[in-house]
């Protein structure tokens, strides 16, 4: 993964919870950043409202980054869920 920095890491996550089709949680075991998160899923018409809830508090030095590295996931997980959906409407249903 990439850090709210711009620097490179590795985490090892595990998802935990998976209600098929409306819930995904992941857990990260290991990692800089003690971040998990929640996808739920809706269905709205033809399409899937997806809504993300990450959990988690930084320690350390890390603590006073919180509110960068608040903004920088979000980017970073809406990055993510526009290349999910380009990829989800290339296949189809």
């Amino acid at each position: 993964m990439k850090g709210p920095l711009g620097r490179d890491f590795d985490q090892v996550v595990e998802f935990s919870e998976f209600e098929r089709p409306g819930r995904l949680r992941a857990h990260v075991v290991e990692g800089p950043y003690p971040i998990d998160g929640t996808w739920t899923f809706e269905a709205v018409g033809d399409e899937t409202r997806i809504r993300f809830v990450a959990d988690g508090e930084l320690k350390g030095p890390m603590k006073l980054l919180q509110p960068l590295t608040e903004r920088a996931v979000a980017r970073q997980f809406a990055g993510y869920h526009r290349n999910l959906r380009r990829n989800l409407e290339a296949v189809g249903p």
